[in-house]
């Protein structure tokens, strides 16, 4: 079974006996942090009849050329998405190698960097094609990914992802999308329509859930209503951060 954001329940579920023939459910696009409040309401659904369903998370965007990304199968709640991702380069023609930031040196095992994959000509020289991914190769050659190169925030001795801190923000109720710039610490949100009457106190209600759910470390510094958040097909943002900053919602 095949999840995406978009998916109404009830089109995907006509009868409730249809959930007794499920034993794994595959999410599609977990890129997009609205997809946990869809697993949730999809694990309430299935909790009577299949407590032990499992979860599995994929993700493929074209940027990784073939390197496909998801998590092992694991009872709900999927935790933050990514770092137990992995994938292989379908083809022996294409490699995936990690490529460090500030040398641009391709790094050994367990070392962070960009996620490159390369292309092997006719003369077996390697042309480099950078995915925009944090990711790291295992010994064995498995690609861990761990977000954009654009959201990896480090605050600290702890680390965490924007996906992590977006994840939070849209499992409240009355936010339907949200986008987390790591330069600002700052925090864009697309509001439910339920919540159009109501906008501050709406979002008096988002800031105080993300100070209770959000540890004191990633704390947001403010956090913005949008009018709307363009994302892909691959469910990656379509546009840069600086775009919702001058596209408020007044």
């Amino acid at each position: 079974v095949l999840v995406a954001t978009g998916l109404h329940l009830s089109e995907l579920v006509k009868a409730n006996d249809a959930m007794t023939c499920l034993e794994e459910v595959v999410c599609i696009g977990m890129s997009v942090p609205s997809l946990p409040r869809t697993l949730r309401a999809l694990h309430t659904l299935s909790s009577k009849w299949r407590p032990d369903l499992k979860f599995r998370r994929l993700y493929a965007s074209p940027a990784t050329a073939g390197v496909c990304i998801e998590s092992p199968p694991m009872a709900f709640p999927i935790p933050p998405t990514q770092l137990r991702a992995l994938g292989r380069a379908v083809s022996n023609d294409v490699q995936v190698c990690v490529r460090s930031l500030s040398t641009g040196a391709t790094l050994g095992p367990k070392q962070v960097g960009e996620l490159c994959v390369c292309r092997l000509d006719l003369h077996h020289l390697t042309q480099q094609f950078p995915t925009n991914a944090m990711a790291y190769v295992d010994v064995d050659g498995q690609v861990h990914g761990i977000g954009s190169k654009d959201g990896i925030v480090n605050l600290g001795c702890e680390s965490t992802t924007t996906l992590e801190l977006e994840e939070v923000l849209a499992s409240h109720p009355l936010v339907e999308d949200a986008v987390v710039s790591a330069a600002a610490m700052t925090a864009y949100i697309k509001l439910a329509p339920a919540a159009a009457t109501y906008v501050d106190d709406a979002l008096r209600s988002v800031s105080i859930f993300a100070a209770k759910q959000i540890p004191p470390a990633k704390q947001l510094s403010q956090i913005m209503r949008v009018l709307d958040i363009p994302r892909q097909l691959d469910g990656q943002p379509s546009c840069p951060i600086g775009w919702y900053e001058t596209n408020p919602a007044y």
